[in-house]
């Protein structure tokens, strides 16, 4: 309040203090209620140190500054009151230094001999105004609530961390999973510091998170290596059936390497397990390369199978147009079409197709069949 205090003034902050506290009692006591803050408060007095004792503490001096701004309301009412009597009524400035000036002495803990100057004592204090005491508790029950609510946040995320272990099984470090068991029972049963078992699972995250995408980049080269196979299976199957067909079908051999692929990736899983990921990354590179050319080599062999049959195909529907073409201008016998004619069949139909020997035969029956045509043009 500024300038000279009125009644109407003072008893407006009075009301203003009055709701103030009133919602910082009741705000206090439902995070005291929280379970929690009870397994917390429970742990530090088992003796659990660290984030449950401090988080105890917390809320013990919020308490206390709950306690310390009633005392300090009842005083400054006590000082209304004193000011608004009819006979020899007090200060009515009083009130508005109780409530706006350093009106509040705070313990701040025990003060080490080595520190204290000869006439200190073995407490120390401060005096604080109502306005700098709610400030400090504000920033201390947020620190509290936020504390606390990782607590209740332990569980989901002990289930989360364990869900990806799970989704990783036999493809991470071999003492992750134990690890990461041993944390997350601790935090099913009690711990004695909750806090810091979270901190723990938490730790192992980015271990967790490396392992779990190690393991997915683990089963999509075995999903590779399964296509491999099949693709492999495929080239041979249609090598075979297309050697009865074509001749000559016989691609080079693969690279030898290939059949080391699937015992090399069974030695990178346990480069996995091992929880050596970056060995493990670099020798996937170089494995996927090997697979590639795999992929390549098996590819070129179906899609020379299916250019091979095409060819066969189109020069068989070339040869039958051809042959109608013969019939329809030679009707009679002509030796050297009827030989090319013969050739052509044997080439494309009796046994695998010699397609270089057919493609020759073809160009010589088509020459050999515009001659008549031509020579009557010429005529």
């Amino acid at each position: 309040m500024s300038g000279t205090p009125t009644l109407a003034g003072v008893d407006m902050a009075l009301g203003a203090w009055r709701t103030r506290i009133a919602a910082a009692s009741r705000n206090v006591a439902e995070l005291s209620e929280l379970p929690e803050f009870a397994a917390l408060k429970a742990a530090a007095r088992a003796g659990g140190g660290g984030d449950a004792g401090r988080v105890a503490a917390t809320v013990d001096e919020l308490w206390q500054g709950v306690l310390l701004l009633n005392t300090m309301l009842s005083e400054a009412e006590a000082a209304r009151a004193a000011a608004g009597r009819l006979w020899m009524p007090g200060d009515l400035g009083a009130v508005t230094r109780i409530l706006d000036g350093p009106s509040i002495s705070v313990a701040l803990g025990a003060s080490p001999v080595l520190h204290r100057r000869l006439l200190g004592t073995a407490t120390e204090t401060a005096v604080v105004s109502p306005g700098e005491l709610l400030a400090t508790m504000e920033g201390a029950f947020d620190t509290a609530r936020t504390m606390l609510a990782r607590v209740a946040g332990a569980t989901e995320a002990a289930a989360g961390l364990r869900a990806q272990l799970l989704a990783a099984v036999g493809t991470v470090a071999t003492d992750l999973p134990a690890r990461a068991a041993e944390l997350a029972a601790r935090l099913a049963a009690g711990a004695s510091d909750p806090v810091a078992a979270l901190d723990g699972l938490e730790a192992l995250r980015p271990a967790v998170d490396a392992a779990c995408a190690g393991a997915a980049t683990l089963r999509a080269a075995r999903d590779r290596l399964a296509q491999l196979a099949v693709l492999h299976g495929r080239a041979q199957a249609a090598l075979g059936q297309a050697a009865a067909l074509v001749a000559g079908l016989s691609p080079s051999a693969p690279p030898a390497d290939l059949a080391e692929l699937p015992g090399w990736l069974d030695r990178l899983a346990r480069t996995l397990d091992a929880g050596r990921t970056e060995a493990f990354t670099l020798g996937l590179a170089s494995w996927t390369m090997l697979a590639e050319r795999g992929s390549a080599f098996w590819q070129h062999a179906l899609d020379g199978v299916a250019a091979a049959l095409a060819t066969r195909e189109d020069l068989r529907g070339r040869f039958g147009a051809l042959q109608a073409k013969h019939r329809a201008r030679h009707p009679g016998p002509d030796a050297a079409l009827d030989g090319i004619a013969a050739e052509l069949r044997a080439a494309l139909s009796a046994g695998p197709s010699d397609l270089v020997a057919a493609r020759r035969a073809i160009t010589a029956y088509e020459a050999r069949l515009a001659r008549p045509a031509l020579a009557a043009r010429q005529g």
